[in-house]
């Protein structure tokens, strides 16, 4: 069995879909981490879920981290951690660093990270220079 720590800010709908598709994986034991109160989850999944571990700010990953190791102290260690909020990749990529959990590291994540991919887009334009000629300056105006 695989432990899996779920980190999911607000139990939306959405988002109980994923955390109920990673729930009932055969072979793993999910824990959740959020900021909302296990009364908040429908009974069936609350059942399935092998623990649930509130939080203030999931977007903290020393927070973060101190969450996923109270799976690890009652469950046995982590083997993944999963979030489906886009804001989470980065500190959640922190944490599989910090803590040795296997999956995508703060480099990997970063460097797919929308705002810094813009931002590196933003720079290799800024650096291109496009010569006009006289034609191009006609159609222009």
């Amino acid at each position: 069995m695989t432990v899996c720590a779920f980190v999911a800010p607000y139990l939306m709908p959405a988002t109980l879909d994923f955390v109920a598709a990673a729930a009932y994986l055969p072979g793993v034991r999910l824990a959740l981490i959020t900021t909302e109160s296990a009364s908040r989850l429908p009974d069936p999944l609350r059942a399935a879920l092998a623990g649930h571990w509130r939080i203030d700010s999931p977007l903290d990953p020393n927070e973060t981290a101190g969450a996923v190791r109270g799976p690890t102290r009652q469950l046995g260690p982590v083997g993944r951690l999963l979030g489906s909020l886009e804001q989470l990749q980065v500190p959640l990529a922190r944490v599989r660093e910090a803590l040795g959990i296997e999956g995508d590291g703060f480099v990997t994540v970063r460097d797919r990270d929308t705002d810094v991919v813009r931002e590196a887009l933003q720079r290799l334009i800024s650096d291109i220079t496009i010569e006009v000629g006289p034609r191009e300056k006609e159609l222009a105006s």
